[in-house]
């Protein structure tokens, strides 16, 4: 089995998406960016190798769809010059996204206008919140990215995740 160097530290397919978007982020080119086209195929290649592992392969289908999806996301936001955002599960979206209302629809996102973000989830991780909670206490609790592209993890809560799910496995 090929060793990772992109994503040697990642423990559960939620940190492997975080740390794509931060690749994507980094060396896909954009208007601002002259990226680095060789290692993001190194990226790639290696975040379509995970899903040839076998812990991988054990996952349910809609846990492994979602992920082969993600990237399709991730470089179709980051086209559009928006902001994003992992906080565990979910990818939060913001910026200048009223011009792109319909794409990011066609991509699956909804907009949650309590935090005037949009946001991205799998389908089997709602919330069962029923209480409104701001952008700062989801940070705090799930842990986000948006940090000098460092995952922060400052969590005062226990992160429950459904039993059906096996993303919060050791994948790597």
């Amino acid at each position: 089995m090929k060793e990772l160097k992109y994503f040697k530290h990642c423990k559960s397919l939620d940190e492997v998406k975080a740390e794509y978007k931060r690749c994507v982020q980094r060396w896909l080119p954009s208007e601002t960016n002259e990226g680095d086209i060789k290692k993001m195929a190194l990226v790639e290649n290696e975040y379509h190798g995970i899903s040839q592992r076998t812990k991988f392969q054990d996952q349910p289908e809609d846990v492994k769809d979602e992920y082969l999806q993600f990237p399709n996301k991730v470089k179709k936001i980051h086209e559009l010059g928006l902001n994003q955002e992992v906080c565990g599960s979910w990818l939060w979206v913001s910026g200048n996204t009223i011009d792109h209302k319909e794409t990011l629809k066609s991509l699956g996102l909804r907009y949650s206008p309590n935090k005037q973000r949009w946001y991205y989830r799998p389908k089997w991780y709602r919330s069962t919140n029923s209480t409104p909670v701001d952008m700062e206490f989801i940070r705090k609790k799930w842990g986000t990215d948006a940090d000098d592209g460092e995952f922060v993890f400052d969590r005062e809560h226990e992160k429950t995740t459904p039993v059906a799910v096996k993303s919060d496995e050791t994948l790597l």
